[in-house]
């Protein structure tokens, strides 16, 4: 792969641009400004109070080919930024900022836009691109949202008899979501919507059970096949099997990369071995931030760049990395390192300690863990649950392979948010509408036994199988479950788990 060759010089410009970087984000934020959109939420929400117009909320990222079609397209055109600040207040989001509002507000994929009549009320909400007239007829006369989804299919109870119901019924959604012809999880939804992001944490955790053995090889060859970048080397987000155009996500990010490192590293296919070489490479040469530690959010979209003839690409610089530091990214990092297959042991250890104890330096201040940095500079989202789960069940698996006096300490500070914010769901009796929650507290629940003690089947009586669940939001939960069952002797004979 020629990118191989041309490290030195990428990476050189890499750490060049990283303050650079921090600038073009405020440059993006003006240029949205000087549309007459908002950039800050309660200056909208003022706005939205004392004139009486609904807030049209859109989230965005830079590495999102998606977004920049439809701001091109639909969102920058002189009508619809006419429509939009005659009936609503424009507010744009960072997706990577505000995880919490998105998932908060029901979202499943970018672009995401959303209506709101209050902080608490929405009056619709979509996934993807509107046309110009759509945009301006739906803000105009909004719809009303549509229904909600068939009832989730929960737990009959936390216990071993429990968990194989459960995960009997995982494996029909499963099955129901495969596609013969793709070769892999790519099928549509009852609702209609079709699955186009690989599922690496679903292969892992079927290739542990011991089962689909022959379609997860398959599936590894052909995910290997669509998504490796030959000549920058790297994985693309997706392939959307279900558009004519067959879509190419061209971003290359950092959970991402990483899971699929761990997957592919196991899978027995040589040719996914070598992507999983690619993404590795990709990870310590292109998003590992080696000025300040850590590793970057993405590689950005760029659908032009990839599109051009290899001849082309050998002769121009391709996108510069984001590297935007993510507390629960590199947390799911250093946890897919320590399951993969490759590079060595000591290496893997050595970057999954590093990119966890980059977290607790950069993003753990005050005895609360932010939610991001963009060069020096902290978010002042801090403590969301899902950074701490997150780091919690990575400090877990990293104290294991490498204990760390210093590390413990400061993964204690962790701990203490984390079990303040337990305690308060706990007396609530509920988890915030995010589906990929409750599996993440069991999971961190059962890697960390100094959380509370009433947490993990709290946890696993709120995990929900409805007929849009993305599979991989429910592995973590099936992890953690069996692990705390088999530390109880309920759980024999399947093996893997944990």
């Amino acid at each position: 792969m020629r990118w191989v060759k041309a490290l030195p010089r990428r990476l050189a410009c890499a750490l060049l641009l990283a303050p650079a970087l921090v600038l073009a984000g405020a440059d993006r934020l003006a240029a949205w400004r000087a549309d007459g959109w908002y950039t800050d939420a309660a200056a909208a929400w003022t706005e939205a109070r004392a004139s009486g117009r609904p807030v049209f909320l859109y989230f965005h990222a830079p590495w999102c080919t998606w977004c920049q079609r439809y701001e091109r397209e639909t969102l920058r055109r002189p009508q619809v930024m006419a429509a939009l600040r005659r009936h609503t207040v424009p507010l744009v989001l960072d997706y990577d900022s505000h995880t919490h509002l998105f998932a908060r507000y029901g979202g499943r994929g970018l672009p995401f836009s959303v209506l709101l009549a209050a902080p608490d009320r929405v009056l619709t909400a979509f996934t993807g691109i509107l046309g110009p007239e759509d945009l301006v007829r739906l803000v105009a006369a909004p719809a009303p949202r549509p229904p909600p989804p068939a009832a989730a299919l929960r737990p009959a109870a936390p216990d071993a008899r429990g968990l194989a119901a459960f995960r009997a019924a995982f494996l029909a959604h499963l099955d129901g979501l495969y596609d013969p012809e793709a070769g892999t999880l790519a099928g549509r939804y009852e609702t209609g919507a079709g699955l186009k992001r690989s599922q690496p944490l679903t292969w892992l955790w079927l290739m542990e059970q011991g089962l689909w053995r022959e379609r997860a090889r398959r599936a590894a060859r052909e995910e290997a096949a669509r998504l490796l970048d030959r000549l920058d080397g790297g994985l693309f987000y997706y392939v959307d099997p279900h558009r004519p155009d067959r879509h190419l996500e061209t971003a290359k990010l950092l959970e991402h990369n990483a899971w699929m490192l761990a997957w592919l590293s196991r899978s027995g296919e040589p040719a996914a071995r070598r992507a999983a070489w690619s993404a590795w490479i990709f990870l310590r040469e292109v998003l590992w931030d080696r000025d300040r530690c850590g590793f970057g959010r993405a590689l950005p979209a760029d659908a032009a760049y990839y599109a051009l003839p290899p001849a082309v690409r050998l002769a121009r610089d391709g996108p510069a990395p984001d590297l935007t530091l993510r507390a629960d990214l590199n947390a799911q990092a250093a946890l897919a390192l320590l399951r993969a297959a490759i590079p060595a042991p000591a290496e893997r250890r050595r970057f999954a300690a590093a990119a966890l104890d980059c977290v607790l330096a950069r993003l753990l201040a005050d005895g609360h863990l932010h939610h991001l940095a963009r060069g020096s500079r902290l978010s002042e989202t801090r403590d969301l649950p899902a950074d701490l789960l997150w780091v919690l069940a990575a400090g877990a698996a990293v104290q294991a392979a490498a204990p760390d006096a210093a590390r413990a300490a400061k993964l204690g500070q962790v701990r203490r948010r984390a079990a303040a914010w337990i305690r308060r769901r706990l007396a609530a009796g509920t988890l915030p509408p995010d589906p990929a929650l409750a599996p993440l507290l069991a999971y961190a629940c059962a890697a960390d036994p100094a959380l509370p003690r009433a947490c993990l089947p709290f946890a696993v009586r709120r995990l929900a199988l409805a007929p849009d669940t993305r599979p991989d939001w429910l592995v973590p939960g099936l992890w953690g479950w069996a692990r705390w069952l088999q530390g109880r002797g309920e759980w024999r004979g399947v093996r893997g788990e944990g």
